[in-house]
């Protein structure tokens, strides 16, 4: 049987080299990506900058596919001043890194994204999260949801007290799959971070 074949970003450090590890005790291959890969690895390791959003195709083109499973782990944490860098990193260089992958990806291969703690409730609110994106992304009522959950922030202070539930309400509104609408949601998300910080 072959060994399951996994490509993890972010693999210098932290949870991306944990994975990694984990990965490797239990028998599959990896192959990293970061933008310092380390150079003791013990598994191919590629050196990508994702804040350089034209050097993500060829930089994964290098990895020997077919893949089983691919995490986009890396990314950046919120900090005053780096708003562009974030969202090029956080959104754009993720969804940039899957559709470079998708095309070797095996059947049946999985991908992981990895989030905040708006990601801890998935399971409960599946169903949630299939009635938005079954909305059109382009409706007004996809619009009024994200309406929604700034009111929530901005007029009743809620901040992240609410994360896991109305942080879904971007979900068909970033559907529209166009710049911004990405970038809106995106200060949306980010300054429900930073007021959740300020009422605490």
């Amino acid at each position: 049987m072959d060994q399951p074949h996994y490509i993890v970003t972010g693999v210098a450090s932290g949870i991306g080299a944990a994975l990694a590890a984990q990965l490797l005790a239990r028998g599959c291959r990896v192959t990293g990506f970061d933008v310092r890969p380390p150079q003791d690895a013990a598994f191919p390791c590629h050196e990508v900058d994702l804040a350089d959003l034209a050097s993500i195709e060829p930089a994964f083109a290098r990895a020997a596919g077919p893949f089983d499973g691919l995490c986009n782990n890396a990314g950046v944490s919120p900090r005053p001043g780096q708003e562009a860098a974030i969202l090029t990193i956080n959104y754009f260089a993720q969804r940039a890194v899957t559709r470079a992958v998708l095309p070797r990806l095996a059947p049946g291969a999985s991908i992981v994204n990895m989030a905040s703690r708006a990601g801890a409730r998935w399971r409960e609110n599946l169903e949630q999260v299939k009635r938005l994106a079954a909305l059109d992304p382009r409706g007004p009522l996809t619009t009024c949801l994200l309406h929604d959950h700034e009111d929530n922030l901005f007029l009743n202070g809620w901040g992240m007290a609410n994360e896991p539930v109305y942080n879904q309400h971007a979900t068909a509104y970033l559907l529209r799959d166009e710049v911004k609408p990405a970038i809106r949601a995106f200060y949306s998300m980010l300054a429900c971070a930073f007021s959740h910080s300020a009422l605490e």
